[in-house]
């Protein structure tokens, strides 16, 4: 068995070493009358980096499988019967369904430039204001996480709790020097679950009264000061501001006038298979 098989290693050494002055067309194995493997398949399969005596090994392992899955495929299309009409089928579909997709996605990165107004954002959020209920607490405000021995961090501490907009310069230049995760959402509004995350454990309540009646939280922990100046907040299960949720309608309008656009091209190529005689009708009486 081991001569058999070292014989068959010479003969793919052999092989793959002149596979390029040989026909490419000429087979290595077959299985059955209609499956055969060429010599340029084999050839495409060696990797290009691939010595001489690699790629005989390797050529032997891809042929030993090669052949071992043609075996297979050959006694599940003789014994799967039935089974393999619905194969069949689910395969055509598949293939019908991902040129179809293809062909649209190819359309759409080429002719689809859509635009999303404020107009229409804010009319869609009057529209649908009660799916757009706050499932947390947001906030506007500063949060930020900083060295205990951070040079002027008393001073700075009594500068945030005090924010206003006049000092919102100074702050943020004290933060780009000595903090190490900061953020200003003094403008924006921001989760504060998210804010939760990064503060240990319990440091923040959840409780809507002392969010709103605490100048600043300052946590001390593992030599870090981490601090939370809440400038606005809103309540969980109230309705989101528009500037919260603009982003999310943003996308949920985008993503209709992509379906519209993708629907009127299948109008449109319908309309023109009829112009030009493509689509037949036949009454079934005739």
């Amino acid at each position: 068995m081991n001569y058999i098989k070292s014989l068959y290693l010479v003969v793919l050494l052999s092989l793959v070493s002149c596979m390029d002055a040989n026909d490419p067309d000429a087979p290595v194995v077959s299985v059955g009358d209609d499956c055969v493997l060429t010599r340029a398949d084999l050839l495409r399969a060696i990797p290009v980096a691939a010595n001489r005596e690699d790629s005989a090994v390797y050529a032997d392992e891809y042929v030993r499988n090669w052949v071992r899955r043609k075996v297979i495929l050959r006694k599940a299309e003789q014994n799967l019967g039935q089974e393999l009409d619905e194969i069949e089928k689910s395969v055509n579909e598949y293939r019908t369904s991902l040129l179809v997709e293809t062909y649209q996605q190819k359309l759409v990165e080429q002719k689809f430039n859509p635009k999303v107004s404020r107009g229409e954002i804010e009319s869609y959020y009057s529209e649908m204001k009660p799916n757009f209920m706050l499932k947390e607490h947001i906030i506007k405000g500063i949060y930020a996480i900083i060295p205990q021995d951070a040079s002027d961090i008393s001073q700075f501490v009594k500068l945030l709790a005090s924010f206003t907009d006049e000092s919102s310069i100074n702050i943020e230049q004290y933060l780009y020097k000595y903090s190490s995760n900061y953020k200003l959402s003094v403008d924006n509004w921001i989760g504060i679950n998210s804010i939760r995350n990064i503060f240990p454990s319990g440091a923040i309540p959840d409780d809507l009264k002392t969010l709103r009646s605490t100048k600043l939280f300052d946590i001390s922990y593992e030599g870090q000061r981490y601090l939370l100046k809440i400038t606005d907040i809103r309540q969980a299960s109230t309705i989101a501001p528009i500037e919260y949720v603009s982003r999310d309608i943003y996308n949920i309008l985008l993503s209709k006038k992509k379906l519209e656009f993708i629907s009127s091209l299948g109008d449109g190529l319908f309309d023109e298979a009829v112009s030009d005689g493509i689509i037949k009708y036949y009454d079934k009486n005739d």
